[in-house]
């Protein structure tokens, strides 16, 4: 009986899906391309121990603000009021932004004064996410043509906007 209830298809659990899905999209892409950009550094003479804390350090940071960019919206969108809503995503872009400041401020700071971090792939690590998320969404386009509509596929709507669009003509 309480394995059918863990099994149980709610919003709730849609909603942790989509956001656990959304975020291992972003940790595995930050991870593949920090990962290049060490070997890059190793293939150039320029490999140190601070490159790959550098790495990591810029990955955790980007990870954490899509974390907090993800909850953000799923609260958002939670939100009866409109107007309401835009005030707390607003709000919350604000935040993360603050957060991301202070986290790579406190990283170069590290780099500055200890050599602890180097800031070269710290810096590249506020572009991974984008070009892990453009990859992302290119493969759900693809799937979203074979499979039915799914809470874990944010691009399953863009054919039938499409289809409307083709429509209206």
């Amino acid at each position: 009986m309480d394995q059918e209830k863990n099994t149980l298809v709610t919003p709730e659990n849609e909603e942790k899906q989509a956001v656990f899905g959304f975020l291992k999209a972003v940790a595995f892409g930050v991870a593949i391309c920090e990962a290049i950009t060490v070997l890059v550094f190793a293939l150039i003479g320029r490999f140190s121990l601070s490159v790959v804390l550098g790495a990591v350090y810029g990955g955790l940071v980007m990870i954490l603000y899509y974390y907090l960019m993800a909850g953000g919206i799923t609260k958002a969108a939670k939100e009866p009021d409109p107007e309401v809503a835009k005030k707390r995503m607003q709000l919350s872009y604000s935040q993360r932004l603050m957060v991301l400041v202070l986290l790579l401020g406190v990283g170069l700071f590290l780099y500055a004064e200890f050599g602890i971090i180097h800031w070269i792939p710290m810096a590249l690590s506020i572009i991974y996410p984008r070009i892990a998320l453009g990859i992302w969404q290119q493969r759900y386009k693809k799937i979203a043509k074979d499979e039915p509509l799914t809470a874990g596929n944010p691009d399953a709507y863009a054919d039938i906007d499409e289809k409307e669009e083709e429509a209206d003509f």
